[in-house]
């Protein structure tokens, strides 16, 4: 039998995490390239903010996505690395808009 490939293993233990995945989309999606707290939280609405704040310094600890802070706030943008994994999920989206019409 075969072993799982270690890199995919790592892929999917970071993907598979509640919300990971939509919240990388939802960063990617915004023209801005910045999203506050706030902003991330609206859109996703059903997230709570307990489960947002431990989402995004999981993401910040994988340098999937960075903070940048501000005097009075702060936002949140992809990293390259986080742009690179948005672009390789990007046929799961085509598959999704294909089969979940």
């Amino acid at each position: 039998m075969a072993n799982a490939c270690p890199y995919i293993t790592q892929a999917f233990s970071i993907l598979s995490k509640k919300w990971s995945g939509i919240i990388l989309h939802t960063l990617s999606l915004n023209l801005n390239d910045e999203l506050s707290f706030t902003e991330i939280k609206e859109a996703l609405q059903t997230i709570t903010p307990r489960a947002l704040s431990i989402r995004l310094n999981e993401l910040i600890e994988y340098n999937l996505i960075k903070k940048i802070d501000y005097e009075i706030s702060h936002t949140y943008q992809l990293t390259e690395q986080g742009k690179a994994l948005v672009d390789a999920l990007a046929p799961i989206e085509k598959w999704a808009h294909d089969y979940f019409v």
